[in-house]
């Protein structure tokens, strides 16, 4: 579990780095961060591989079929929440009247 951890953080803790460095709105960083943790397919087909080449043993190959699954399940609840959030603070939102076009 710890290899879950360890690993969602630092792919997450990347990404909102760059998103940071690259100027985007903290909401938007934390959105592209939990989107980009998502592991799935690619990984386990990696991870196939390597354990049909004997790179990886079970234990192994366990760990990241886990690592998938797990990244892949949390990703869309935690992303609907960070652009939930994002779009509660828009700011076209906040100034557009009840025709939804922005006031003048």
């Amino acid at each position: 579990m710890i290899v879950v951890v360890i690993a969602s953080l630092s792919k997450s803790g990347g990404a909102y780095l760059g998103a940071s460095l690259a100027g985007l709105a903290r909401r938007e960083g934390l959105a592209l961060a939990v989107g980009l943790n998502a592991r799935g397919a690619v990984e386990i087909v990696v991870a196939t591989v390597g354990l049909s080449l004997g790179v990886l043993n079970a234990s192994s190959y366990a760990v990241v079929v886990l690592l998938a699954m797990v990244t892949s399940m949390m990703s869309p609840p935690l992303l609907r929440a960070a652009s939930t959030a994002r779009a509660t603070l828009s700011p076209m939102q906040s100034s557009a009247n009840s025709t939804g076009r922005p006031s003048s």
